[in-house]
């Protein structure tokens, strides 16, 4: 489903991925392991459309998205792929239930409340559609990410370091919801991390070292 060729990227002087190359089956659970400034979130930012190789193809379901212009990347990140982030990124202004409408919103859909109410449901969060960021805890919130990730049904799911700003007992619980996502809706699951008890929840798992992927 996605495969990544020969990728290259570099910020200023720092060369951050030197001729990566990595290939996941659609439906599995990848984590890819490093250690800080390894390129892990390069690598996410890259296939999801946030940000370009130097050199290098990305291909996404047969199409190479290297060669999209930056209207049809806005429009692959709107619709084929959900972030899940370490600091959440919730919209401090909006309600549970606001946040995740927003990328249905984004992409003109109708008719979608009872989606959005049955997404909060299925994660614990039924009774919880009022409430600001503020007014919930850190595993909340990251609850309501993993939502907003998906509710617009995208073909990739893209986590960084999801559990990072959560104590261990929440952010196991944390990974037992998106393992349960890669398995039971069968979507792909990229997962980069430091921690290898969260590594081990996926069903794949690499490590990136120098610019490139190894086992």
């Amino acid at each position: 489903m996605i495969q990544l060729a020969g990728i290259e990227k570099s910020y200023g002087d720092n060369r951050v991925l030197c001729g990566l190359d990595l290939a996941v089956t659609a439906g599995t659970f990848v984590s890819i392991m490093g250690s800080s400034g390894s390129g892990k979130s390069t690598l996410l930012n890259l296939v999801g459309g946030i940000d370009r190789p130097d050199r290098g193809r990305i291909i996404v379901n047969g199409e190479e998205i290297t060669g999209y212009s930056e209207g049809q990347l806005t429009l692959y990140r709107r619709k084929r792929v959900g972030y899940v982030f370490q600091f959440f990124n919730l919209l401090p202004n909006l309600t549970a239930y606001e946040n995740v409408e927003m990328p249905l919103l984004l992409n003109g859909a109708k008719g979608y409340e009872e989606r959005v109410t049955a997404q909060l449901n299925s994660v614990g969060l039924g009774g919880k559609e009022d409430a600001y960021p503020h007014e919930l805890s850190g595993g909340e919130q990251q609850r309501v990410a993993i939502c907003r990730a998906l509710i617009h049904d995208p073909d990739v799911i893209l986590a960084d370091e999801p559990t990072g700003n959560l104590d261990s007992r929440i952010g196991r619980h944390i990974m037992e919801l998106l393992e349960g996502i890669a398995e039971g809706r069968g979507k792909t699951v990229i997962l980069v991390t430091h921690d290898v008890v969260v590594a081990g929840y996926g069903t794949r798992i690499l490590r990136i070292k120098d610019g490139t992927i190894g086992q």
